[in-house]
């Protein structure tokens, strides 16, 4: 019996503050192996205290490779976030955070370097 690819699309409810600890896990220690630097997209934090919060009130971040990856600067937006969650939910086995919320608090480091990696590039391409 083949195996068809089905799309899968995921209702979770998921709130500014859940977005923030995900991005700020990613910038404190996910990401830092391959990113050089994540900052607003022209510096504007969009109401935001940190830069960890642009996302959830629609702001973007830059975020940029390091000089040696050969990547240009990336754009990471709400749309392409829930993209890369989903995604890494899906891809990497995790649909077990589903009960309804996400608890951030299982997310760590490696998670968080995860879903930005499926947000801007699709796949995991760094570790």
């Amino acid at each position: 019996m083949s195996k068809e690819k089905i799309e899968l699309t995921l209702t979770i409810p998921l709130s500014k503050n859940d977005i923030s600890d995900i991005i700020v896990t990613a910038l404190e220690g996910g990401i830092n192996y391959w990113a050089k630097s994540a900052r607003p997209e022209n510096n504007n934090y969009s109401g935001a205290d940190f830069a960890s919060d642009v996302i959830g009130e629609g702001g973007t971040l830059i975020i940029v490779p390091d000089e040696d990856s050969g990547e240009e600067p990336k754009e990471l937006n709400l749309e392409n976030f829930k993209i890369g969650l989903a995604k890494w939910m899906t891809e990497q086995g995790r649909l077990d955070l589903v009960g309804g919320v996400i608890d951030t608090g299982c997310i760590d480091a490696d998670d968080a370097d995860q879903i930005i990696q499926f947000a801007l590039f699709g796949e995991i391409i760094y570790g």
